[in-house]
């Protein structure tokens, strides 16, 4: 962060110092909607910024390849993408069954990894078994499901 001071605010007669961001660590990006232009222009948008880790967030299309030729397609469309590249992949809110699996917090999702330098994303995580954590709260304990390691 640095601090500038601002053109045309003052708090008496002085200028009121800006923080400004001057270097991010994350740049993210989401297409939820399963079109392929929409998730190409957010992945354009990846491309211009500096942030040494990109995130992309998008659905798992409803399909029987489970999304192979999504993540086939997103592979080739982030070629240009610069840094370190994360793909969370998301099972669809929609429909009755996705509703329940969100209300639950139980949906699939899987997370892939593209180095710097590298065309391939490799998967990190799928998740296909939740496990619970335990909180504290001021009305008792409740209790979360999460996923499990990979």
């Amino acid at each position: 962060m640095s601090i500038e001071d601002s053109p045309y605010y003052k708090k008496d007669g002085k200028p009121i110092p800006v923080p400004v961001v001057v270097r991010h660590l994350w740049q993210v990006e989401s297409e939820m909607g399963n079109s392929a232009p929409e998730l190409s222009e957010d992945l354009g948008k990846l491309t211009g910024g500096l942030a040494p880790c990109k995130l992309c967030v998008t659905l798992i299309p409803g399909q029987r390849d489970g999304g192979a030729a999504w993540r086939d397609f997103i592979e080739k469309a982030a070629r240009h993408v610069s840094g370190t590249l994360f793909v969370v992949m998301m099972q669809s809110y929609e429909g009755e069954k996705g509703r329940q699996l969100w209300l639950e917090r139980t949906p699939e999702m899987q997370i892939f990894q593209r180095l710097p330098k590298e065309q391939t994303m490799h998967q990190l995580h799928k998740s296909c078994r939740p496990c619970e954590i335990s909180t504290e709260t001021d009305s008792g304990s409740a209790r979360y499901p999460i996923e499990s390691g990979p």
